[in-house]
């Protein structure tokens, strides 16, 4: 798939919630099969379709037709026993397994944070971080009132010091991964923003502020995304066009809100086939503003989980990039990388196209 097309609007795919069972065929018995008479049996002949004597003394064929009586028998069907449905697997061409997609939801991208690169798989760019900041790139659960670690995230045992509050206090050596519980209701954000604490004063270039916040909802054997989501974006266009326009330095930053309602809630079961494409998307003036999408990705046994918005200012894919071992059970961790591509249409006039940012593998 060509990532730079993803910025056009996409039409939603179907997402597929069951696997079709796949028909199967019998063994070595008489499933589907015509049944004729024992050749040695009394009265009756090797040939298929010939009279034999039924139990009453009347003569009836065996698969049907007219007995002597000249009355039609119609010969009844074996029972066939129903095929039953293959389990999803984890990964395949055609998607991957619910559990899998939720795991991409409630795991951590702990190394978020991204430098410029080629493409979205491109290798970095030498010396980019004298011309754009730094970025971080962050997708995570908040769980208000859990007072260790803000989240899903559990403390490790035995681990002492002050606990790190706030799920933006990303893989903290006394945290470690625990599944999202069923019976709760997470707040699940998406980030991307600039760093500025350790940049040059060479950066001439802006990086716009994004975040996104929506509900996820777990139960024992799916999980929901809820139809509401909440937009923030803010102007960021750089030093080289604030030092082009002081006058900017004393107004405050552009910010835009936008509190959105797709059609509906998304559920999915756990155990379910998710299918490549477009899993949700809310809209504007019936033109979508933001989207969420599993696609496959350019590595053996990688999904990515991606994050489409088109906004005023922020026109931004951000994908995370998972590994998937075919033994993928709940609970497990999953290797994970981060991309991002943004377009630079919506800053000064002096830029265009787009630039790319890579996070590196946990």
């Amino acid at each position: 798939m060509n990532i730079r097309s993803l910025h056009v609007p996409i039409t939603a795919a179907a997402l597929a919630v069951l696997l079709t069972a796949c028909g199967g065929g019998g063994g070595g018995g008489t499933e589907g099969k015509a049944v004729s008479a024992s050749p040695n049996a009394p009265g009756s002949s090797s040939t298929a379709g010939s009279t034999g004597t039924a139990a009453n003394g009347t003569s009836e064929t065996l698969d049907g037709g007219t007995n002597a009586n000249g009355n039609t028998v119609t010969p009844v069907a074996p029972t066939v026993p129903p095929t039953p449905q293959r389990p999803v697997a984890a990964f395949s061409d055609e998607g991957i397994r619910g559990d899998v997609l939720l795991t991409m939801l409630d795991q951590r991208t702990c190394n978020n944070y991204g430098v410029r690169s080629t493409a979205m798989d491109g290798e970095p760019v030498p010396g980019a971080l004298d011309d754009t900041p730094e970025i971080v790139l962050e997708t995570l659960l908040n769980l208000p009132g859990n007072t260790e670690t803000g989240s899903n995230y559990v403390r490790r045992p035995g681990a002492t010091g002050t606990p790190g509050l706030g799920a933006g206090v990303l893989c903290r050596p006394d945290q470690m991964y625990a599944p999202a519980k069923p019976g709760t209701t997470y707040a699940l954000a998406q980030n991307t923003n600039p760093v500025y604490r350790f940049t040059p004063e060479s950066v001439k270039r802006g990086f716009h502020y994004f975040g996104a916040e929506m509900s996820l909802r777990v139960s024992d054997q799916s999980f929901t995304l809820g139809r509401g989501l909440a937009l923030t974006e803010t102007q960021d266009l750089g030093k080289a066009w604030e030092a082009a326009h002081p006058e900017s330095l004393n107004e405050s930053p552009k910010v835009h809100k936008l509190n959105l309602n797709a059609a509906e809630d998304l559920t999915i079961a756990n155990d379910s086939l998710v299918k490549w494409g477009v899993l949700q998307e809310w809209k504007r003036d019936g033109q979508p503003v933001y989207q969420i999408m599993v696609l496959r990705g350019s590595a053996p046994q990688q999904a990515r989980l991606c994050w489409n918005a088109s906004m005023e200012y922020v026109k931004r894919l951000h994908c995370t990039e998972w590994t998937i071992p075919a033994s993928f059970k709940r609970g497990d961790e999953l290797k994970v990388a981060q991309s991002l591509q943004d377009d630079r249409g919506t800053y000064t006039e002096h830029e265009s196209g787009s630039l790319y940012w890579r996070a590196t593998s946990n």
